[in-house]
């Protein structure tokens, strides 16, 4: 079950409300990535990234009325809170307040400037941020979401001998350099969106 929303009390409420009426769920989310303008508007989906203090205090409240694993679903960044650095951040306070696993669409969204399709389509895919996030929180689960539509893709995440990231390396005076390669861990799951609904 996924619950939208920016107030801790109102999300601890809808919560307590799923896990009285909801007995079919595994877990409740929050959505953190949802880039859609009237969504934005009023200060929840993607705009949540931008404030991971807040993040942590919702996903507490939600905590306290359940005891259903509380889950995130967010973009590996919005605007230009968009480093690494700051994903990690707010990777730590959701996790500071009770959530242990993260499902990561692989790309930042634009909350200003581009429709929900375009956000879904033109910010590059970079699924070495989901794996390198597998690297540096061995303790969590990441389940990797945007643009897989074939198992065979999906398991090219999931291969216990790593997910290979090809990059270059430019020499010191600008000109091109090596082809490096990053071995990186699986990560825990692929989530598969529209097109299973687009191709049953």
């Amino acid at each position: 079950m996924q619950l939208g929303g920016y107030e801790p009390e109102k999300l601890g409420l809808a919560t307590e409300l799923c896990d009285r009426y909801g007995q079919g769920y595994g877990e409740i989310n929050l959505n953190c990535g949802c880039p859609s303008q009237r969504v934005s508007q009023r200060s929840f989906g993607a705009k949540l990234m931008l404030e991971p203090d807040l993040v942590r205090e919702i996903v507490a409240a939600m905590g306290r009325r359940t005891s259903k694993p509380i889950t995130v679903k967010c973009r590996i960044g919005a605007d230009n809170r968009d480093s690494y650095e700051e994903l990690q951040e707010f990777i730590m306070a959701a996790h500071s307040g009770g959530v242990n696993k993260f499902i990561i669409h692989s790309r930042k969204c634009i909350l200003k400037g581009l429709t929900t399709k375009q956000n879904r389509e033109i910010p590059p895919l970079k699924y070495e941020v989901v794996h390198r996030l597998c690297r540096d929180f061995p303790e969590l689960t990441f389940v990797l979401n945007g643009g897989i539509t074939t198992f065979a893709q999906a398991q090219t995440h999931l291969d216990p001998s790593g997910y290979h990231h090809a990059y270059s390396v430019d020499g010191i005076d600008g000109t091109e350099g090596n082809r490096m390669v990053e071995v990186l861990p699986p990560v825990h799951g692929c989530m598969i969106g529209r097109q299973a609904w687009s191709h049953p």
